[in-house]
């Protein structure tokens, strides 16, 4: 049990002697429930992160392709029904899902759905270099937007439709510290990101440091702004210490989406197997059984909010298909009726 901020105080009272009014029941809330999640990898494919952080080391996008591969198909194998997608921005062509704007150097590779095996083997593909689909965009060409990467993320996830309660998350993987120049361009892209946080869609930095030099996350640095005022608006929800997701075991990680400092350590993945570390305990969540209101005696006294989560849950063996060899394509049974004296099919209503 997680205790969180303060919220609302419930009709699901300890200490209390039951003789609450109608009215105080009808202003109490039902707990919050946070079953799903409906995750966005947005990955930066420039030419950028196809350079070496060390001899021998694959390039940072070719470590991020492989740990989405990964997180994929260890979804499918839990089975948790979780929506996920895959974006690249900085790329040469532009593509969106049918009935979506597209905008310059983004490429929606994945549109957020269930994973499967034809997803998990696309993504390995091009893990494994098949880059010919998308391409980077030309370097001293036009710049990129950031501030077209955040709006095609909302509009994905709004295209996606989510189940209610679900979290919604972005995992932001860049070695791009500076995507703006500044100024107007900075302000409108952190008000991008102070709207997915209103949206209720939390950002999750995972960095890689640019060649030679440290990921600036000082003050006045993009990232830095964008993630606080995505968080600020992500934590003024009463239900924020639920939605926003838990990376870790702190208390002050629970208790809500300030109390996450935005420094190296919480943001840049210095190689391969921190992103995969990061990634893995992202995976292994625990579930959000429900918030309740905990009162320190009567109804006038001091209430908590107390999180209730699982750590386990129990396992669900998927249900058997038959695939055929060849193909990999599931093999359906049609069964027919015929008539013996005339050779006719009969259907089911005769």
């Amino acid at each position: 049990v997680h205790l969180a901020r303060a919220t609302t105080a419930m009709d699901d009272t300890f200490g209390d002697d039951g003789s609450g009014s109608e009215d105080d029941e009808k202003e109490s809330e039902a707990p919050s429930f946070y079953e799903k999640d409906c995750i966005l990898f947005v990955i930066d494919a420039r030419q950028a992160m196809l350079a070496e952080p060390a001899p021998g080391e694959p390039p940072p996008l070719t470590q991020a392709l492989r740990a989405v591969a990964a997180t994929m198909r260890k979804r499918v194998l839990a089975g948790d029904g979780d929506q996920v997608g895959v974006m690249l921005f900085g790329t040469r062509e532009k593509s969106a899902p049918e009935g979506l704007q597209s905008f310059d150097h983004t490429f929606v590779l994945l549109p957020m759905a269930e994973p499967h095996a034809a997803v998990i083997e696309k993504m390995q593909n091009v893990a494994a270099g098949d880059l010919s689909e998308f391409g980077h965009m030309e370097e001293g060409g036009e710049p990129l937007v950031i501030e077209s990467v955040l709006w095609q993320i909302s509009m994905l996830f709004a295209h996606a439709k989510p189940k209610p309660g679900a979290r919604k998350r972005v995992f932001f993987l860049t070695n791009d510290d500076a995507p703006c120049e500044g100024g107007d361009a900075q302000k409108r892209a952190a008000q991008r990101a102070a709207d997915l946080g209103d949206a209720r869609i939390w950002l999750e930095p995972l960095f890689f440091a640019p060649p030679g030099r440290a990921f600036n996350l000082g003050e006045g640095s993009f990232w830095r702004e964008a993630l606080a005022r995505s968080r600020e608006k992500a934590s003024q929800h009463k239900d924020s210490a639920g939605a926003a997701p838990v990376d870790g075991d702190s208390v002050a990680e629970a208790a809500g989406a300030l109390f996450i400092p935005i420094d190296e350590a919480t943001c840049v993945c210095a190689d391969a197997s921190k992103l995969e570390a990061r990634l893995e305990r992202a995976q292994h969540r625990r579930r959000s059984y429900a918030t309740l209101a905990f009162r320190l005696g009567d109804v006038s006294a001091q209430t908590l909010s107390l999180k209730m989560v699982t750590v386990l849950k129990p396992f669900r063996p998927p249900t058997k298909q038959k695939l055929t060899a060849e193909s990999n394509e599931e093999v359906r049974r049609i069964s027919c009726t015929y008539d013996a004296d005339y050779g006719t099919s009969v259907g089911r209503d005769e």
